[in-house]
């Protein structure tokens, strides 16, 4: 073998120079760093294992609890035919990335009515045979569409009992007795961390009664799937891995009880790509027996719409971040607001449980009849009260606009009295007539211009601010004269109007 000498004296030289390199190098430890004579030190002082549980082989309790659960779960077929404008919808990109097994539609040859062919999951919660599922497996089914594999390999008719667009949940019937049934848990007590299994039949029948595992990756999740201004959402995320097919199958503490129901995934690619997302089961069990009881279900109405409390928001309001759920505005008579609830109030919890997202408060509502009362702690002006509601069914209840505009007759008129304020880098002028009666307010600043300096980017011409602070603006001298105790970087809250007569609630930071 040729050796290449050349090489060699440039390789020794690079070990001769890197050699001098690391005598003179003073090297820092990886958790501090120096600045002149001043110590950095970054991150906390490293864990001590002995300060968490050894965590023990979890295989001889999930083999248990497979073996237990398995024969709960089925496999739900369905064939059916949609309308045509059903048929564009489901193939819709958006839709499907949540709801990848949804049947696919098919023209059978008469365009209006296409054919489709699903499956998916569900889970047995009656020895007579009564099965929950989802609503978007079988909500297209006819009456003779579905049918029910067991996991002895069975089939069965099923029979659509009801379903519960809202929840997406669905109660099946077959034909059975003695049936093995799955223990129902608390969804109250799950906690971000905890280990879960999924149970289903993914991707296709040859893959039926599969099961994997995960943890609890979030609770509480609303992500805008549900397409009803009523729809309620309050996911349990895992990273178990869920795939087409798998919707309406149970996900599974480790104590052996079904404590969700697994319904969509996040996905751009119609598989599991990490995010799934269940129903909580205490919400699933109220559902299921109203559906097999009565047909429909008798759901709680609170009367409120609601936005999240962001940093901002939570300065402005002297709250600690991620507490509680701001009320945007109230219906009108409804429960809410005959209890004394007002807007601007912040929803603290809801029968001693905390809340922190719009989804949590619906599911808790919703997890209650008509008739039934609720505790509801409202922060109001730094101090917390209680207050005691009587939920109704829910009813068309309008929010009715009072008063009589006073305002400018014309925006040429209004437009006299314009004016910037920098606080908040926006330019403002009254209202005319026409906005008064179109923003359903008397009171309130029209936002006619963002100066260039703005920082706030949630505010938007057109729309109106009717309060700062709690305190009702009708001249910028009002608007002012609050602003003016204010310093840069304090936050006050401010309440507006969109174009459509819409009430919001928003934090804003002073300039």
């Amino acid at each position: 073998m040729k050796i290449n000498w050349n090489n060699v004296g440039l390789v020794g030289l690079g070990m001769v120079i890197s050699a001098v390199l690391f005598m003179r190098m003073d090297w820092i430890p990886v958790s501090s760093a120096t600045g002149g004579d001043k110590e950095i030190v970054l991150g906390k002082k490293q864990a001590d294992p002995g300060q968490y549980e050894a965590f023990p082989d979890p295989s001889p309790r999930i083999r248990a609890i497979s073996r237990d659960l398995l024969p709960t779960v089925v496999t739900v077929q369905v064939t059916g035919s949609s309308r045509r404008q059903d048929y564009q919808f489901h193939n819709d990109d958006f839709f499907r990335r949540f709801f990848p097994d949804f049947p696919n539609r098919e023209p059978d040859g008469d365009s209006r009515t296409p054919r489709f062919y699903g499956s998916g999951s569900g889970v047995i919660v009656t020895e007579d045979g009564y099965i929950l599922t989802n609503n978007h497996v079988v909500e297209d089914a006819t009456e003779d569409g579905i049918k029910v594999v067991l996991y002895d390999k069975r089939e069965f008719k099923g029979r659509l009992i009801g379903r519960d667009p809202q929840t997406d949940l669905a109660v099946v019937k077959i034909d059975g007795t003695g049936l093995p049934v799955a223990p129902l848990g608390n969804s109250e007590k799950v906690e971000v961390g905890d280990f879960v299994i999924a149970i289903g039949t993914p991707l296709s029948q040859n893959l039926s009664s599969t099961v994997t595992m995960g943890i609890v990756s979030a609770i509480g999740r609303s992500i805008g799937i549900i397409g009803d201004r009523y729809g309620v959402e309050n996911f349990i995320q895992t990273d178990a891995a869920i795939n087409p097919g798998n919707s309406g199958g149970p996900l599974i503490g480790m104590s052996g009880s079904v404590i969700g129901i697994n319904s969509a995934i996040a996905s751009s690619t119609g598989g599991y790509q990490g995010y799934g997302f269940s129903i909580p089961i205490n919400l699933a069990r109220k559902v299921a027996t109203d559906l097999i009881r009565d047909g429909k279900v008798l759901r709680g109405f609170v009367g409120i719409s609601m936005r999240e409390v962001d940093g901002t928001l939570a300065k402005a309001l002297n709250l600690k971040p991620g507490m509680g759920v701001l009320v945007q505005d109230l219906v009108s008579g409804g429960p809410a607001e005959k209890a004394g609830i007002k807007q601007g109030d912040v929803i603290l919890s809801v029968d001693g449980t905390e809340v922190s997202s719009g989804g949590m408060v619906q599911a808790l509502i919703a997890s209650k009849r008509p008739g039934d009362k609720v505790k509801m702690t409202i922060w109001r002006e730094n101090k917390e009260k209680d207050f005691s509601v009587e939920l109704v069914e829910r009813a068309s209840l309008e929010t009715v606009a009072s008063g009589k505009p006073e305002g400018p007759a014309t925006e040429s008129e209004a437009a006299v009295a314009k004016a910037t304020v920098p606080k908040l880098g926006i330019e403002v002028r009254p209202l005319t007539r026409q906005e008064q009666k179109k923003y359903q307010t008397e009171t309130g600043l029209f936002i006619s211009r963002l100066t260039t300096e703005s920082g706030f980017s949630q505010l938007a011409v057109g729309q109106v601010i009717v309060e700062v602070d709690r305190k009702e603006v009708r001249t910028v001298d009002e608007m002012t004269k609050i602003l003016n105790g204010k310093s840069s970087g304090d936050a006050v809250l401010l309440k507006i109007k969109t174009p459509d007569g819409q009430p919001q609630y928003m934090g804003a930071n002073v300039l």
